[in-house]
């Protein structure tokens, strides 16, 4: 028998229910343990992980996405006929404006702001290795945002924020006219193109805001630290345009508050289960072995 004196050597001990593998043996071990243990050379070949694309599964999630923002849009057409008219329900007190003011130019500002982080994150994704994964989770979480915007605007109509934003007229008429409307906002380019007038009540929480979060977010997730200056240009194009929404006063400051921690929240999660997925596995193991132990008990 040989001595298994090498790094590249598994020990394998020979039982009833088959090979158990065992660390390797010292040359200095005692004789009478060597002869226990069969020994074999093993070559280790690092051939790299290469993950399928699936693109079915990402044009699902683009379907997904699409739907979702479809979803929206129809709500933020029907909330407008709800919300009250400007002469009748003044704006809710809100710290930034008061504090800081609110500037016209200001919107401009975001709407660059987010064109431009929009267009370098679409050059990235065209630039990575995985780009249907990348493109599958960043689908998922586009759609899941606008799922989320959809319930808490239609739950609770807000008041206008401020005196001299022009609302769209109330949609009079059937479903028709309401869905001409509906394709209407998503074919402006939904919250990256100025709409005047603007369709009221959509405000809890900021789809700009949100849009701009997550794309910074998978901007710097997805790109090496070595491009931390691209990665500082990003986040001062997404704290810009955030502010500037406030500055606007098209939105409240609690609905751009609201659409950091919606935004930042569902991102982390969703990647704390993609990159562990032993969480996954051991919560459904657990939960088979408490299923076993009700049904033996």
């Amino acid at each position: 028998m040989e001595k298994c004196n090498c790094r590249s050597i598994l020990c394998t001990q020979m039982t009833s229910s088959g090979p158990h593998i065992l660390p390797a043996v010292s040359s200095n071990s005692d004789s009478n343990l060597q002869k226990r243990y069969r020994c074999s050379l093993v070559e280790v070949i690092d051939v790299g992980v290469r993950y399928p694309p699936e693109w079915r599964k990402t044009l699902i999630m683009l379907l997904y996405a699409v739907l979702s923002t479809l979803l929206s849009s129809l709500v933020v057409v029907l909330v407008n006929n709800w919300v009250p008219a400007q002469e009748i329900v003044s704006p809710l007190p809100d710290l930034f404006p008061r504090s800081f003011g609110s500037s016209a130019w200001a919107f401009q500002l975001s709407e660059f702001c987010s064109f431009l982080l929009l267009t370098l994150w679409l050059i990235q994704w065209f630039l990575l290795r995985y780009k249907s994964i990348v493109g599958r989770r960043f689908f998922f979480i586009l759609g899941t945002l606008h799922l989320y915007r959809t319930l808490t605007t239609y739950v609770t109509v807000l008041p206008v924020p401020s005196q001299y934003i022009i609302c769209e007229n109330k949609v009079s008429g059937g479903w028709e006219v309401i869905l001409k409307q509906t394709f209407k906002l998503m074919s402006n380019g939904g919250f990256f193109l100025r709409r005047s007038p603007t369709f009221c009540g959509d405000y809890m929480y900021s789809g700009q805001a949100a849009t701009l979060i997550l794309t910074y977010m998978f901007i710097k997730t997805y790109s090496p630290d070595i491009f931390w200056v691209y990665q500082l240009f990003c986040w001062l194009l997404s704290v810009t345009g955030v502010v500037s929404i406030m500055f606007t006063h098209t939105h409240y400051t609690l609905d751009v508050i609201a659409a950091y921690f919606v935004t930042t929240r569902i991102f982390w999660w969703y990647h704390t289960l993609t990159n562990n997925q032993d969480i996954v596995v051991w919560k459904g193991i657990c939960h088979g072995q408490e299923t076993g132990n009700d049904a033996h008990g």
